[in-house]
């Protein structure tokens, strides 16, 4: 009894959820507090609770060996095959009752089982601290972390598998972990792709940049050097346009901050931050200042939260409106809408096909107008509706990805 004790307990203590026990810890009040922070210090100081366990374990299988062969060899007078039988016997209901069944109902309920064992522990503890003080003089330091951030990812992951966290708050989790480990590279905007202005542009062309394209800040660069200037204001140009007639751009640009393509997210956000600006100049050579894109404050959180959306984007075929949730138009092509948005496989066609004629396909509507009242499907883990109908018949799809909660009590 007292070795399945003990085999027990070690399965529990290494079993059990830590994260919860935790949180009961915290309680202000219940019959539980007690024993949850108690199990919390065992398994905080598991080396030393650990030998106390072995140490316990160690003498209760001594003391039964010793009484079996007593027991066999002056009761039931077996003679000189007397140890052999005790050895025996004593092993096997050592491994049943001591080890194996102990074990299993440990790995069952854990929780139950180390919380029940608490005090017991914490006595025995107590009891064995000089034995395992003398134990811990060598034991060998472990300088290594207890968790990498590859582990901690994967435990995210169960718990979005087990229904805990949504789709959604798992990729945030995994991102805000893996942060500080990616580049500017991976948010900037190259060079070829930014909308920048000369020194020398006119005030007219300045003009239609902001009410075609809406930048807010865009880049100043040297005709000649091709240098960055500054970053401009288009606003405050603006307004200084309409009070006077001919701003100069050299007083309306502010110094530019230069950030190098290999600066680590978490670096630049905190240097946007402190330098109170939404944009910067990023550079392969920060001495040489060279201009191979931008990035903005925005750039950095998308990597962090994924697309964001105001109100001057240009909207196109498919929108994420939400945790996994988008607005597809119907000539999407289903390639595309699997592969780079929903990050899944396409389903196995002959041809290419628009997502409105796979709506067609699925619900076996051929020749009849769709409605915003037609019926959707369930694909995969994918739900399917039509979420708006145009004037003009072209259809609006709301795609969204379903977890395994929302799965439970989903239709067909």
């Amino acid at each position: 009894m007292l070795s399945g004790f003990y085999s027990s307990a070690e399965t529990a203590l290494t079993s059990l959820n830590v994260i919860r026990i935790k949180s009961i810890a915290k309680l202000r009040s219940g019959k539980k507090r007690t024993r949850a922070r108690i199990v919390f210090n065992l398994v905080k100081n598991y080396n030393l609770t650990l030998t106390t366990i072995l140490v316990g374990n160690t003498i209760v299988n001594l003391v039964i060996g010793t009484l079996s062969t007593i027991l066999f060899v002056d009761s039931l007078k077996l003679g000189n095959i007397a140890p052999v039988v005790s050895t025996i016997v004593s092993a096997v209901l050592v491994l049943i009752l001591g080890e194996i069944f102990p074990k299993s109902i440990a790995k069952m309920y854990p929780e139950k089982i180390a919380l029940a064992y608490a005090y017991p522990l914490y006595v025995l503890n107590f009891l064995f601290y000089p034995l395992t003080m003398i134990f811990k003089l060598f034991q060998l330091k472990n300088e290594s972390p207890t968790s990498s951030e590859q582990e901690l990812i994967e435990l995210v992951s169960i718990i979005e598998r087990e229904g805990v966290l949504e789709k959604g708050e798992r990729d945030l989790i995994e991102s805000a972990i893996t942060f500080d480990e990616k580049s500017i590279h991976r948010a900037m905007q190259p060079k070829a792709r930014v909308r920048y202005i000369f020194s020398d542009t006119p005030a007219k062309v300045i003009r239609e940049i902001y009410l075609k394209e809406t930048y807010s800040r865009i880049p100043v660069v040297d005709s000649k050097t091709q240098e960055v200037l500054g970053i401009l204001n288009i606003k405050d140009y603006i307004t200084e346009m309409l009070q006077n007639k001919n701003p100069l751009l050299k007083d309306l640009i502010t110094e530019p901050l230069y950030i190098s393509k290999r600066t680590k997210l978490n670096q630049a956000l905190e240097l946007l931050q402190s330098e109170r600006t939404h944009i910067a100049i990023v550079c392969n050579n920060k001495e040489k200042k060279d201009f191979s894109g931008i990035v903005t404050l925005e750039d950095i959180l998308e990597e962090l939260v994924g697309e964001i959306y105001d109100e001057t984007d240009k909207i196109g075929l498919v929108q994420e409106v939400g945790t996994y949730k988008f607005l597809v138009d119907g000539r999407t092509n289903l390639d595309v809408l699997f592969r780079f948005y929903l990050k899944s496989k396409s389903p196995i066609l002959k041809r290419s096909i628009s997502v409105e004629e796979w709506y067609r396909f699925k619900t076996k509507n051929h020749n009849k107008a769709i409605k915003k009242t037609s019926p959707g499907f369930k694909y995969r883990n994918y739900r399917f509706e039509v979420a708006q109908v145009k004037k003009k018949g072209q259809v609006i799809f709301k795609v969204e990805v379903l977890t395994k909660v929302s799965l439970k009590n989903e239709w067909d």
